[in-house]
């Protein structure tokens, strides 16, 4: 029986994977510091890479993003510690939902994404740490062409070590290019 399972699955993902559509995107934007990161940071911004994939007939796309953000000190940090930078580098992996309809060049979309981040600051003796990150968005592309559309986005993003939590709202824009 396992075997009869594993064959079926190998059998759909080569299946899926003729069918399939892949596209890449780019962007950037601002994140604005939330919770206790507030008092730390102030407004920053960032850019990503997403590599995306979904069969047709399915409204899910999956996808895997590489961010990178980075944030000012906060005027109390500054006074205390100088004028440093917060910066997180982001891989995460999810999924989209995303809400077609035929003919409509809008398309809006909700997902999530877990993954991991790697904290730094540039300030002296500071050192990196990973930490656990969770990411929901809701958001919406609008195709120029069939290999072309713009993409923007409001995601949150919590990183959590040790009981800390950095986390922020994103705002970006972007183009996606490929099959959509």
């Amino acid at each position: 029986m396992k075997k009869a399972v594993l064959l079926f699955i190998i059998s759909f993902l080569f299946t899926g994977l003729a069918y399939s559509q892949v596209s890449v995107g780019v962007g950037g934007g601002a994140g604005l510091p939330m919770g206790d990161f507030k008092d730390l940071a102030k407004t920053g911004f960032g850019f990503a890479g997403t590599v995306n994939y979904s069969m047709p007939a399915s409204p899910v796309e999956l996808s895997a993003t590489v961010g990178y953000d980075m944030f000012g000190f906060s005027d109390a940090m500054k006074a205390a510690f100088g004028d440093y930078k917060f910066k997180g580098l982001t891989v995460l992996g999810g999924a989209n939902y995303l809400f077609k309809s035929a003919g409509n060049m809008f398309t809006p979309y909700i997902g999530g994404k877990l993954g991991i981040m790697s904290q730094s600051s540039d300030a002296p003796g500071s050192t990196s740490q990973s930490a656990f990150t969770w990411s929901p968005q809701v958001g919406f592309r609008y195709g120029f062409s069939p290999t072309m559309s713009l993409d923007v986005n409001a995601h949150y993003v919590s990183a959590s070590k040790n009981g800390a939590t950095t986390s922020w709202l994103g705002i970006q824009g972007g183009i996606v290019f490929g099959l959509n």
